[in-house]
């Protein structure tokens, strides 16, 4: 008899949650470690949920390996990362263990874990509906610094975020089809999505008319 069940689950995104091993073991540690923030002199961790993003792990997963060297369920946890992190140091364990490709995961996950944060209340594609609120073609006829200005923003996923696009960037020519301009991210962000399409608005506003 077949699972009446089992269609349900065609097409279903599970994740793969594959082992780490020892390198990643201990590049992961490094992250969930408290630091103290030069300018603020705050004490600071890695949310547990982008590192394990980052990883490719459960939660579950990273919670023990923060637990390194204790006794954790009757049970002594990743006892040679603890190991590892006592026989180097602190520094040399770091530098040794947190490669450029690590940081760059931690990077990508902490990142979309500000994203999520700051609007929880995410759709099916993990965006809030409501970031949509500047979606769409917007003109300005005279700018404050003196531009006929028309602009289109949209969600591009496979950018992580919100574009816009300039459909006028001479003002000598007509505007320009929405398919022939080219989608602008967030500067500050690697040229990334930005996070809503408000901020894509308020970052255009400021670049076409910074007295608007």
């Amino acid at each position: 008899m077949e699972n009446p069940l089992a269609d349900m689950l065609e097409g279903l995104a599970i994740p793969d949650y594959g082992k780490l091993s020892f390198e990643e073991q201990c590049a992961y540690y490094v992250a969930l470690l408290p630091y103290k923030l030069a300018t603020t002199g705050a004490t600071m961790r890695f949310p547990p949920a982008a590192v394990a993003q980052a990883a490719g792990v459960s939660q579950s997963t990273i919670s023990l390996l923060s637990d390194a060297g204790q006794v954790r369920g009757g049970q002594l946890r990743y006892p040679r990362v603890a190991a590892e992190y006592a026989k180097l140091g602190h520094e040399t364990f770091v530098h040794k263990y947190l490669t450029p490709i690590i940081r760059e995961r931690l990077a990508q996950a902490l990142d979309d874990w500000k994203r999520r944060k700051r609007n929880p209340d995410v759709n099916e594609q993990g965006y809030n509906p409501r970031a949509n609120r500047y979606v769409g073609r917007h003109e300005w006829p005279k700018t404050s610094i003196e531009l006929h200005a028309i602009f289109y923003i949209d969600l591009a996923h496979d950018r992580g975020g919100y574009l816009w696009f300039n459909l006028k960037p001479r003002q000598d020519l007509p505007e320009i089809p929405l398919h022939q301009a080219i989608g602008q991210g967030d500067p500050e962000r690697a040229n990334r999505g930005f996070a809503t399409s408000e901020d894509a608005y308020r970052w255009v506003k400021a670049y076409l008319s910074p007295k608007l």
